[in-house]
């Protein structure tokens, strides 16, 4: 019973660990939104450069065209230079935290699966331990029950008719009184019917009679044959 009590806390401690990882896996996606590291743009940033898809560039809403004279020479290349420079670095950073991110999932899922299989494991071992000690329990109580069972049938078949009849009546469970009924041998268990031919004692033996035509209706029929 220890042994079995023991699984049972293990295989609910290794459940516990696998909910709290999966807890935590969602834990740290809510927080990496939340905090604004990966709001909804830079995510699809991501995912498209994953696929290895260009991200089209995002345009601000159309203004009237003022007309304003641009400058060309070096400042305006190195103004273009720089936006070019950082839209890169931004996106090699979301590439990385892309990246970083899928490589924790992945571990995280196999670590869950590694857990739910030891669990899984565990959990079948300790039904076949409990199934087997289930039986043998169960064997035990039939053997002390049959022990018991022929011991009270043969102190009945020692009895007189009428004293084997008040026995069986006094059964608070009709159905033990069917069963001692039916192994009786068959003059025997006639006689014992029959004594109990009045009143009450004779609605409790039909009673009892009838639990053993559940059972075996040619049984009945030969101990209560001669019944009125």
């Amino acid at each position: 019973m220890n042994v079995l009590s023991m699984l049972r806390q293990a295989y609910d401690g290794l459940a516990l660990f696998a909910i709290v990882n999966l807890l935590g896996l969602g834990g740290l996606l809510v927080y990496t939104i939340a905090s604004g590291a990966l709001d909804g743009d830079r995510l699809q940033r991501a995912a498209a450069a994953l696929r290895e898809v260009p991200t089209p560039p995002v345009t601000a809403p159309q203004e009237e065209s003022v007309a304003v004279p641009v400058e060309s020479g070096p400042a305006a290349d190195s103004v273009t230079l720089a936006g070019g420079t950082d839209l890169q670095i931004e996106m090699e950073i979301l590439h990385r935290e892309a990246d970083r991110i899928q490589e924790e999932l992945r571990q995280r899922l196999a670590l869950n699966n590694s857990i739910l299989l030891k669990v899984s494991a565990q959990r079948e071992q300790f039904e076949r331990e409990q199934e087997a000690a289930e039986r043998r329990s169960a064997a035990m109580q039939a053997e002390q029950a049959s022990a018991g069972f022929q011991k009270q049938l043969a102190i009945l078949e020692g009895l007189s008719p009428k004293l084997a009849s008040e026995h069986l009546l006094g059964m608070k469970d009709p159905d033990e009184a069917a069963r001692f009924l039916m192994a009786m041998k068959t003059d025997r268990g006639r006689k014992v019917v029959l004594s109990a031919s009045r009143g009450e004692a004779l609605n409790r033996m039909q009673d009892i009679l009838r639990r053993v035509r559940s059972v075996s209706p040619a049984r009945a029929a030969e101990i209560g044959s001669e019944q009125r």
